[in-house]
């Protein structure tokens, strides 16, 4: 599955291709524009070959995947690290466990028609996006009846810094910086001269240094070691 943003895809998005195409056979990308096309692409699994479904594990896959998998009454892995495709049919994942203290090995068998799984977008490279022209085919929007929600607008930091999520350096800073001014002042240049990310702590949010905004769950995203940088810089109190 293909997340992008004003139509540039993401660098999740090329791990997750990788990922894919370790499986063997040919791979067709979907992109989804909102959740809300979840029966989309439950009736094209449906009513096709397609024996994978993955996608980068990111915050909108973790949210669209199990659904998608409950409704082809299938079993989900997240967060895979490494995939393989077996002689007779199974797919064998590894993913990180107990907060990345170990590796859990699991073997989809043949008998599940399509395996879904989510992908760790620095366990895998990134897809080259230089290569050849593949055919593409444009699905009808999914009218969604009596809707609860409705979407007012999408904010994104624009940014030139790698996506947290795929960096593999991160410079993070919490409540020891004291201010939003402090926190920009020193994590901003650091993070320009390495070429990292920048993580927020929750305490920065509580206390107003940085704007929750342009936030999201940074600090727990590494405590839980869903990314795993090569490097990680972090400033704060102990």
């Amino acid at each position: 599955m293909f997340f992008h943003n004003d139509g540039v895809i993401n660098a999740g998005t090329l791990s997750a291709l990788t990922a894919a195409s370790k499986l063997g056979g040919e791979v067709t990308g979907l992109a989804v524009g909102a959740p809300e096309a979840v029966k989309d692409v439950v009736e094209k699994a449906q009513n096709s070959s397609y024996t994978h479904l993955a996608a980068s594990h990111s915050t909108t896959a973790k949210s669209l995947l199990p659904r998608v998998a409950a409704q082809l009454d299938v079993p989900a892995a997240a967060d895979v690290m490494s995939v393989e495709q077996n002689a007779d049919g199974s797919t064998t994942f590894e993913r990180p466990i107990y907060a990345g203290n170990a590796i859990s090995t699991a073997k989809a068998p043949s008998s599940i028609p399509v395996k879904v799984f989510t992908v760790r977008g620095t366990a895998f490279d990134k897809a080259a996006t230089d290569g050849p022209e593949v055919p593409a085919e444009e699905v009808k929007a999914v009218e969604v009846a009596d809707s609860l929600t409705e979407h007012l607008k999408t904010s994104l930091t624009q940014s030139d810094r790698p996506e947290l999520g795929t960096a593999s350096k991160v410079v993070s800073g919490g409540r020891a910086l004291k201010s939003a001014e402090l926190f920009d002042k020193t994590l901003h240049p650091l993070a320009d001269v390495l070429g990292a990310a920048i993580a927020r702590h929750y305490s920065t949010f509580y206390q107003a240094h940085t704007s929750c905004h342009t936030s999201s769950k940074e600090t727990s995203t590494l405590r839980r070691n869903q990314i795993s940088p090569q490097l990680t810089v972090n400033i704060t109190d102990s």
